[in-house]
């Protein structure tokens, strides 16, 4: 139980007694040399010896109990930093020989449960797929709240939009039916049972971090399994220090590890701009070009109905931060290492944070771009931001399910007609990591858009439920066929899963425009509902537009009842040729500037600006009579000619 002897490389057990540096028996043909304290290039990892210690406290501390650390066992470190166990002969402790192809020389298969795969693969194989299944179950929790909003919300809606010749049972074919699933057809009746879908998504995403915990500990019990390991001394329980340390890295100064760190993050930060100004070229300049160009041909109308344009523009930049996500996974391994850091677990976490960072901005980027690139062509915005996250997703599950499966087929079909040897343990070496961290990650950060855009779409709940579904048979088909066998721990275990559940629900309520934040006052809400189209109104004269849905109640600042037309009015009056009569509108839009932030469209100003007065210009209602002087055919040639007023 002493302190191990100062100075000299690492120590081996022997029986529990201190025993001076020795070197590991051989080792196997490719493993390089794996001797205490030394790089092993061939893993690609830093080896740490443990040091000697009684036999009593030969062990590693693992949450209540322990992992062994038996004889002439080392601890080495993946390319990513995560920690794992290699024999003194330099096989890794709970997996098979490396060098036969596990699919077919043992017994699991895809229909293998958890627990026998863990025989195989090591315990940490059972507790991710026990992570999946924990987040399919909070999934099913997840879309019985969205269907305490959205449930009654279809129950009412399909007959109103049928009758208006929108609905699932009419002609119209086109994105516009989606909105069916979206905030943008909620109608005012709905907005309790909205309201309280919204504060539990938001409460239940807070809380199931530590339901996560509370299933590890007592329905997993995967504390008796290997859970966790950290760093700290043995009389505290984690990896020794010295095991801990990036050996080539240890004469690496303050200062030269200071500016490697700071020139690291420059490179970082232009990493997370070049798919920013991606999507706002795609959308303020390619996609504003062409449509000023269809309003300076008074084709309003016309443009539209072309619904193609938009679903092509929604994948191209739904595709970007997928794209630039998988391209910045190379890239943040470069930077890490680049930044010379002396542990690992500083390593871990700068890599992990630039992950985080990488694609929570570019996401919130996205949306954010989305809200605004519409303005002043389109006033029901609520409905893109809910097609958008709907693509997204696909493309995202799609795209990474691809990657994951298909290229390193392709990869290994070029090595073997290039030559290379299959079943080798070459071959097993060249395989893709199965590397939990990153498994986690992705899990998590899909948690992530369904906590932010539920308010939107709130069966974004199911589509994830689906999507978490699929990801767990095509994960054990990565480990079983495709990726070499697993080495790592997961440094920091349901610690670390936890703090992911965390930063996805503080992310997903604070990203810009659909968190739930952004629906509050003083500021919000950005998004209104219903859109225009889904709302009845009623003119001076008594017609009706859009008879079968729900009118929408305005007020004035004294709280009066302020029909729809009276502002389509004031608004007229804007643009009127005597000063005084613009003063008197200008004041009255002062007075009422609660009114640009009203979640109802037909009570924005903004939208009524450049809306029909029988609105629904996409799905061609015209009702035949004018609610104001304000006209389709005034806004479109207003616009055209520079002159409609800015709100």
């Amino acid at each position: 139980g002493q302190p191990p002897p100062q100075g000299g490389g690492g120590l081996v057990f022997q029986g529990g007694s201190q025993q001076s540096p020795s070197t590991p028996g051989p080792l196997r043909p490719g493993h390089g040399d794996a001797s205490p304290g030394s790089y092993n290039s061939a893993l690609n990892s830093r080896v740490g010896a443990s040091p000697a210690r009684n036999d009593k406290l030969n062990s590693l501390y693992v949450g209540s109990t322990t992992v062994s650390v038996g004889q002439g066992q080392q601890w080495k470190f993946t390319k990513t930093g995560q920690p794992y166990l290699v024999e003194s002969t330099g096989a890794v402790v709970s997996a098979m020989d490396p060098s036969q192809e596990h699919a077919g020389q043992t017994d699991v298969g895809m229909f293998t449960s958890p627990s026998e795969l863990a025989r195989t693969y090591g315990q940490q194989i059972k507790q991710y797929f026990n992570f999946l299944n924990f987040v399919m179950v909070s999934n099913v929790i997840f879309v019985c709240i969205g269907l305490i909003s959205w449930a009654p919300h279809a129950a009412s809606i399909v007959s109103k939009l049928n009758d208006e010749g929108v609905g699932p049972a009419s002609s119209l074919v086109g994105i516009a039916q989606l909105d069916f699933f979206f905030l943008s057809s909620y109608q005012p009746s709905n907005d309790g049972n909205w309201t309280a879908m919204v504060a539990l998504a938001s409460t239940f995403s807070f809380i199931t971090p530590f339901l996560y915990l509370a299933c590890c500990a007592y329905l997993f019990k995967d504390d008796h399994e290997f859970q966790y390991v950290g760093v700290s001394s043995f009389q505290q329980g984690g990896i020794p220090e010295n095991s801990n340390a990036i050996e080539e890295n240890k004469r690496v100064t303050d200062g030269e590890a200071t500016w490697r760190l700071a020139v690291s993050y420059a490179i970082f930060a232009v990493c997370v701009g070049v798919p920013i100004v991606i999507m706002w070229a795609m959308l303020f300049v390619w996609l504003h070009r062409f449509m000023q160009d269809e309003y300076d041909n008074k084709l309003k109308r016309e443009f539209t109905n072309m619904e193609y344009l938009q679903t092509l523009l929604a994948a191209l930049v739904g595709l970007t931060p997928t794209i630039s996500n998988s391209l910045f996974e190379l890239i943040v391994d470069l930077l890490a290492g680049f930044e010379k850091h002396k542990h690992w677990d500083v390593y871990r976490r700068h890599r992990i944070a630039k992950k985080m960072i990488f694609r929570i901005v570019n996401i919130i980027a996205l949306f954010s771009l989305r809200y605004y690139a519409d303005v002043p062509w389109y006033t029901c915005v609520s409905s893109r931001i809910g097609y958008q996250v709907l693509v997204f997703l696909l493309l995202d599950i799609t795209f990474n399910n691809i990657i994951e499966v298909a290229f390193p087929l392709i990869m290994k079909l070029v090595s073997c007609c290039f030559g290379g040897g299959v079943g080798s343990e070459s071959d097993e070496e060249a395989k893709p990591e199965f590397e939990l961290t990153d498994e986690y990650f992705e899990v998590v950060f899909r948690q992530y858009i369904m906590y932010m855009s539920i308010t939107v779409f709130p069966m974004i709940t199911l589509l994830t439920l689906v999507s978490n579904v699929v990801e767990y048979p095509i994960d054990k088909y990565r480990l079983i066929y495709v990726c070499r066998k697993p080495r790592g721990y997961m440094a920091g275990g349901r610690k670390t899963i936890a703090f992911f559940f965390f930063v996805a629900a503080v992310a997903g309520l604070i990203s810009f425009p659909s968190g739930a934040i952004w629906f509050a006052p003083p500021a919000g809400p950005y998004l209104c509902w219903p859109c225009d189209k889904y709302a009845k109104t009623t003119a001076q004269s008594g017609a009706v537009c859009l008879p079968s849905f729900e009118e929408v109640e305005c007020a004035d600042s004294a709280g009066n009842a302020l029909p729809v037309y009276q502002i389509r009015d004031k608004i007229e009056e804007l643009k009127s040729s005597d000063a005084a009569v613009r003063d008197t509108a200008d004041q009255w839009f002062g007075a009422n500037s609660h009114l640009f932030s009203s979640k109802r469209c037909g009570c924005r100003p903004c939208v009524n600006a450049i809306s029909c007065p029988c609105s629904a210009p996409v799905l061609r209602n015209d009702c035949g009579q004018e609610l104001s002087p304000f006209t389709c055919a005034a806004s479109a040639s207003a616009i055209a000619t520079g002159q409609e007023p800015a709100c």
